[in-house]
């Protein structure tokens, strides 16, 4: 009840004090500020103004990732892990964007101590994005694999999908060569 509150006073006094502001830079700027100073609640309210005048997919995304990470810092994981869905549903957010939120869907999760759930969207996200050739995407998410999790046999199963599924140039050979370390640990 008193987060509403102050949500509500937070609200009134963002429009009222940032009114003037007709674009999305200078809103989400605003709103920026708000989260770097801890500002949850009023950020929260910034970052849904800035979305009404976001222009591109790529702007909108960004928005609405910043709302999930304000729900994030206040620990309301549930909320956050709804508000970074929207951008998977945005028809008009770039790639990179809806896998930076499915990212972080895993990483709220993990926070919550919901480790199967966690370990799902990494390995899924791992498997794609190698296969797209986003390998920086999929080193991401291998990172937080855990072969305790998921069993040995799966872990060593992604590993050999990676390791056939990713070309071996100069920009993925350090990534390349940990897997295949670790491989040969396992096995």
């Amino acid at each position: 009840m008193l987060k509403r509150i102050l949500l509500a006073l937070a609200l009134i006094c963002f429009l009222g004090t940032f009114a003037f502001a007709q674009d999305f830079k200078t809103i989400y700027d605003f709103a920026m500020d708000d989260y770097g100073a801890g500002d949850s609640l009023v950020a929260i309210a910034g970052f849904r103004e800035a979305l009404k005048f976001a222009t591109t997919g790529a702007k909108k995304a960004l928005a609405q990732r910043c709302i999930g990470h304000c729900y994030c810092i206040e620990k309301d994981y549930a909320t956050a892990r709804a508000e970074y869905a929207e951008v998977l549903a945005m028809t008009d957010a770039d790639s990179r964007s809806k896998i930076i939120a499915q990212i972080l869907i895993g990483n709220c999760y993990r926070r919550e101590g919901k480790v199967a759930e966690a370990q799902k969207v990494y390995l899924k996200l791992c498997l794609e994005q190698a296969s797209t050739g986003h390998i920086s995407f999929a080193e991401r998410a291998f990172f937080w694999l855990d072969p305790l999790k998921i069993g040995k046999e799966k872990y060593l199963e992604v590993l050999d999908t990676l390791i056939l599924g990713i070309k071996a140039t100069p920009e993925n050979a350090v990534f390349l060569n940990m897997l295949k370390s670790k491989q040969k640990e396992l096995k």
